[in-house]
């Protein structure tokens, strides 16, 4: 593996690490490169910017809990960072093609069987 494709692994699991409260800057600072150059390096690696990596993880790991948590949608909503349960399930809607309610149900019936 290359250093540049390190780097990104390394910012890409500190924001798994630190996704309730991680910004796009802080993963630059981190980064000791140019916001613009850690863009690129995302892009290139990961086929998407910074940003967008940010968005995808909230958005699955919130399904995760979703699933195996006994918390209430709108406080995954809340510890994910959405103003809203309506934003969140607008964005969540968008990714799975189902609301998170109906996600829940039905992975919750399949995860439940599994045991």
């Amino acid at each position: 593996m290359e250093y540049k494709e390190s780097v990104v692994t390394d910012l890409a699991n500190f924001i798994v690490l630190n996704i309730h409260k991680v910004k796009v800057r802080d993963v630059a600072i981190r980064s000791g490169f140019s916001y613009r150059t850690i863009q690129k390096m995302f892009i290139f690696y990961l086929n998407q910017n910074i940003s967008d990596y940010i968005s995808g993880m909230k958005i699955q790991m919130a399904a995760n809990d979703i699933i195996y948590s006994p918390d209430s949608i709108e406080s995954v909503a809340i510890r994910y960072g959405y103003s809203s349960v309506q934003s969140f399930t607008h964005v969540f809607t968008k990714k799975y093609k189902i609301s998170p309610r109906v996600f829940r149900d039905i992975n919750h019936r399949v995860y439940v069987q599994s045991l």
